[in-house]
């Protein structure tokens, strides 16, 4: 173990080896493989927040790990957690997340005595939150929760739902969903990294994931649509002190837009990612009523009708060894 002290008070960096390594997100053979990884990892950050008091603040896909297929990492994972893992309904004995690199963490109740602190931007700037890369909320005008609803389940999603938690579903339906008048000039939220940032960060590891993934047998491309070309364009970023705008405020939530990001065989995934996309784009500080895990719910349930469906209709798809071949940027 190494301890680095740092010198914002009395905030200490804590690195630890560990016996079992994860294998790399990367390395997910199978779309459902995938989406299970990381609906187990929207998981382990919620109990790490209801635990710990903790946000990642650098989430990314080199962080999110399949977990080891070993009987120590089993007996470790069993029991405890309050949110329950996917594997924990319907798969007890395949543990499916790890997540790693905790050196940028925030606790609660430790950092929020430092407010520079909760003010920080780390990690990538294709994977950190739109908020936290501008550093400060996003305008109203634009960005402000009106009109919007959780995300429902249905059918066997909503069964598998319920053998976890039936209490919490309809709390979250109906706080959500109450959205409060706003004034058309509201007080602008004081702003700090907040738990639905590390939620948006997950939400860019799925949609980056899935853009550059191509099926078994997949024939390069040599053509891509304009959509796609912006989409790579505006992901590819890897340095925030470089570039000061982020260009995934272009993007949009609309589902043509997502279709035309994912490689035609992931087609059926492109609703999935518009729910996603509408949910985190807007600025939730001007909600802060709300349950700070609400924004981790809406993406667990997306996940979970995603899963479901590929296991009814025997869906899944393998995906090819590398990625999709990108764009290259015109000169």
């Amino acid at each position: 173990m190494n301890r680095k002290e740092s010198l914002r008070g009395q905030r200490s960096e804590t690195h630890i080896a560990i016996r079992d390594v994860g294998r790399s997100l990367h390395e997910a053979k199978t779309l459902g493989e995938f989406l299970h990884v990381m609906y187990d990892a929207c998981v382990v950050q919620r109990n790490l927040y209801r635990k710990c008091g903790i946000f990642h603040r650098e989430i990314n896909d080199y962080n999110i790990l399949i977990a080891s297929d070993s009987q120590r990492f089993d007996t470790q994972q069993d029991g405890g957690y309050q949110v329950k893992y996917l594997n924990q309904v319907l798969n007890p004995n395949e543990p499916a997340c790890m997540i790693i690199d905790f050196g940028n963490n925030i606790e609660l109740g430790l950092d929020v005595s430092v407010p520079r602190v909760l003010q920080e931007r780390r990690g990538l700037p294709k994977f950190i939150a739109r908020s936290i890369f501008k550093r400060g909320v996003l305008h109203p005008t634009t960005y402000m929760p009106d009109g919007v609803t959780m995300p429902r389940l249905y059918n066997r999603s909503l069964e598998i739902y319920a053998t976890v938690d039936n209490t919490e579903y309809e709390q979250f339906n109906q706080s959500v969903d109450q959205n409060p008048p706003h004034s058309s000039d509201p007080p602008e939220p004081n702003f700090a990294y907040r738990l639905f940032h590390d939620a948006e960060s997950t939400f860019w590891v799925i949609a980056l994931f899935l853009a550059h993934a191509a099926p078994k047998g997949y024939q390069i491309e040599t053509e891509w649509n304009r959509n796609f070309r912006i989409f790579v364009t505006g992901t590819s970023l890897d340095w925030i002190e470089i570039h000061e705008w982020d260009a995934r405020e272009v993007f949009s939530p609309d589902r043509k837009f997502w279709q035309d990001i994912l490689h035609p065989s992931f087609s059926t995934v492109a609703p999935m990612l518009s729910q996603m996309h509408q949910y985190v784009y807007l600025e939730w500080a001007y909600r802060p009523e709300l349950n700070p895990e609400h924004v981790h719910e809406a993406l667990m349930r997306l996940l979970l009708i995603e899963i479901v469906r590929i296991q009814d209709n025997d869906a899944d798809i393998e995906f090819a060894t590398g990625t999709r071949a990108l764009p290259v940027p015109k000169p």
